[in-house]
């Protein structure tokens, strides 16, 4: 009997040490099996069911007798509010996505993460017609799981301005942080003049612009996830040169050199170009580029023009594509790039400092020289066949649906080859110029009417400098700029239907300070300061972003600004 229960109490203690079988099951996801959701995301269930936790509210997995330590994994999730729209998707440190179903009240991420991680919960895709913000998203684990991150989503307010962040003076010194680690602290400092794109989710591009009212150039690149800002590649320092390597062959090592008043599209892949400016090249010499560069989202490609400056124009036959062709070294031109992914340039400054009105096309090989002409200062030409407008820069650009480009005011010649500040609407439909609006005498002032009534005869009246977005229903946004040749800065708002104007909001009197209510919070007391040059973003519901730009923050006089705003159509 002595050998049989010897052997009975080992065979108990092996049973123990196996777990019966040799190995222990995972907790499942709380809630239940996950689903299909946009995109291949998994659609969260809307369970947390405390009841599924172990060993101090932490999961566990044991490979067996021969196993080392004990695994131990926290999960990371919280609660959902007015979530009454689907496509919501989640993200947790930049790689763990989880889209998220309309009327789900909590969530957790599918990966769980060991003690003392460091979680990230972001926004990586809103919901239709909402905008969802994340609270305590930010952490570390203490050996226990997450669930008191909040997102709260709601119908955004519409046509008011939002204060999103930076700083509401003047002259803010950029906050770098390290090279492509986002954080909350960065920031790009103040500068105008900068180019920019959307990206995929909703990711904001910045690239270069002036920090110092024209006296240096930045070259750095910037994106803005929703709720950090990255320095993802370029210098920290001002008036670098280019790195051009091959042309047509993309490297890491490539970059553009420091420049402003560049123009920048992005094309159907998602691509973002840039051409010229005002700025330095392979040399590190400072004048007007001509050189047309790509950036796919990791790195930089040299497509076309001299890594040069000051090149002069070749036009070759009108009409008539030709590797020899280009637009040359010229600034504060405007650009397009129509369904075709064809990059269209107008316009602008040249090293001279003569203003143009040439258009051109780039087929993605070839420049051809559409229309205008071939030598500067031009006079617009007004109620004719050979309507065109006069050569000018710092216009503002827009591409409707059909391809049809369209332009308005800037600084140039107006119909009586005058120089001064335009405000002519101009159409060009793949073959001719048509004037839509607008005076062919420039210095135009502006009639208001009443704020939010439209009629005939509103109009932003002669202005340079200020910026345009279309919105999802395809109308055309105008805000800012200068009048008086850079001498009043304005914050008004308009909106162009296709026919007429209307004043929607801004003051109508120059040199406005900002009011900048609480961040993040939507007022109908809010309201950027008067500026020009801002950057501008429009995301995918046709809402507008803004940064920066040369004006006015809560006091004081004109500078550089890095506020950033939001606008709900």
């Amino acid at each position: 009997m002595p050998r049989i229960t010897r052997s009975l109490s080992l065979w108990l203690i092996l049973s123990v040490a196996l777990g019966c079988g040799g190995s222990s099951t995972k907790p499942a996801t709380d809630g239940g099996s996950p689903g299909a959701g946009d995109g291949g995301n998994r659609v969260v269930d809307a369970g947390m069911d405390d009841a599924s936790q172990t060993m101090g509210d932490a999961s566990t997995q044991d490979a067996g007798a021969d196993a080392g330590p004990v695994a131990v994994t926290f999960s990371v999730g919280g609660t959902i509010s007015g979530l009454s729209a689907n496509g919501l998707v989640l993200q947790n440190n930049g790689g763990d996505d989880l889209a998220v179903a309309a009327g789900k009240v909590k969530f957790k991420f599918q990966t769980e993460l060991v003690n003392e991680a460091a979680y990230t919960v972001t926004v990586k895709q809103q919901p239709a017609g909402l905008e969802c913000v994340v609270t305590l998203g930010h952490g570390k684990i203490t050996n226990a799981k997450v669930k008191d991150v909040a997102v709260t989503c709601s119908v955004p307010p519409i046509n008011l301005w939002t204060w999103l962040g930076g700083t509401t003076s003047t002259d803010a010194v950029a906050t770098y942080g390290t090279q492509g680690t986002g954080a909350p602290a960065n920031n790009p400092g103040a500068r105008y003049a900068a180019a920019s794109w959307t990206g995929a989710n909703d990711t904001l591009w910045l690239f270069g612009g002036t920090p110092d009212g024209g006296s240096s150039a930045l070259n750095d690149l910037w994106s803005f996830d929703g709720t950090k800002w990255t320095w993802v590649m370029g210098d920290s320092n001002t008036n670098a040169q280019g790195t051009y390597g091959t042309k047509g062959t993309g490297s890491a090592n490539n970059t553009p050199g420091a420049r402003f008043f560049a123009c920048s599209r992005k094309d159907s892949a998602g691509s973002f170009w840039l051409f010229g400016g005002r700025g330095y090249d392979t040399a590190g010499t400072e004048g007007t580029l001509s050189d047309l560069w790509k950036f796919d989202g990791t790195k930089w490609i040299w497509v076309a023009g001299s890594d040069t400056v000051d090149i002069q124009p070749v036009y070759g036959t009108k009409g008539m594509p030709a590797a020899l062709n280009t637009p040359g070294g010229r600034s504060r031109a405007v650009a397009w790039i129509d369904s075709a992914d064809n990059f269209w340039l107008f316009g602008g400054r040249n090293a001279a400092g003569n203003q143009l009105n040439d258009l051109w096309k780039f087929d993605g090989s070839q420049w051809t020289w559409i229309a205008g002409d071939s030598t500067p200062n031009s006079a617009g030409v007004f109620g004719s066949a050979a309507n065109e407008p006069g050569a000018r820069q710092d216009s503002v650009a827009w591409i409707d649906a059909h391809d049809n480009l369209w332009l308005y005011g800037g600084y140039g010649y107006d119909g009586f080859g005058t120089q001064s500040e335009l405000n002519e609407m101009w159409k060009f439909n793949g073959t001719k110029w048509i004037e839509m609006s607008g005076s062919n005498q420039g210095n135009f002032p502006a009639a208001y009417g009443t704020l939010g009534v439209t009629v005939p005869g509103n109009d932003p009246g002669g202005r340079e400098d200020a910026v345009g977005w279309v919105d999802a229903q395809g109308n055309m946004w105008l805000f800012g700029g200068t009048s008086g040749h850079d001498v009043n800065e304005l914050n008004d708002l308009w909106k162009f239907d296709g026919q007429f104007w209307t004043w929607v909001a801004g003051a109508d009197t120059a040199d406005s300070l900002g009011v900048y209510g609480t961040k993040g919070s939507a007022k109908a007391t809010n309201l950027p300061g008067a500026r020009d040059s801002a950057i501008v973003w429009r995301t995918a519901s046709g809402e507008l972003r803004m940064f920066g730009g040369w004006g006015f923050g809560a006091s004081g006089t004109a500078s550089n600004l890095n506020d950033f705003w939001r606008y709900q159509p």
